[in-house]
């Protein structure tokens, strides 16, 4: 059912444009809540926010971003190999 398939390239740097900020709601009585800014994640994954029907953002589908986490988890532990490797050689010197 899925089409134009392609890898997600780059994700460890759109992790790092996301802030994960603390913050109380302004309408609701509730107190030191956490997650993202819909308005930040926007400019960076725009299919991972809602919107109103006058385009406003209404939110975050957090699902969405799953697979940008698992992909930046990889490039991570692909940096780790890389570093573990030279590090054995170094020592092996």
């Amino acid at each position: 059912f899925k089409k134009n398939i392609s890898p997600f390239i780059y994700a460890l740097d759109t992790i790092h444009s996301l802030s994960g900020v603390r913050f109380d709601w302004k309408t609701k009585d509730m107190t030191g809540d956490f997650g993202l800014i819909a308005e930040d994640v926007a400019t960076v994954l725009p299919t991972a926010v809602t919107y109103d029907i006058s385009g406003y953002t209404k939110g975050i589908d957090y699902g969405r971003l799953t697979a940008v986490l698992i992909e930046a988890v990889k490039e991570l532990s692909h940096q780790v190999n890389y570093l573990k490797q030279n590090n054995n050689t170094i020592i092996n010197i």
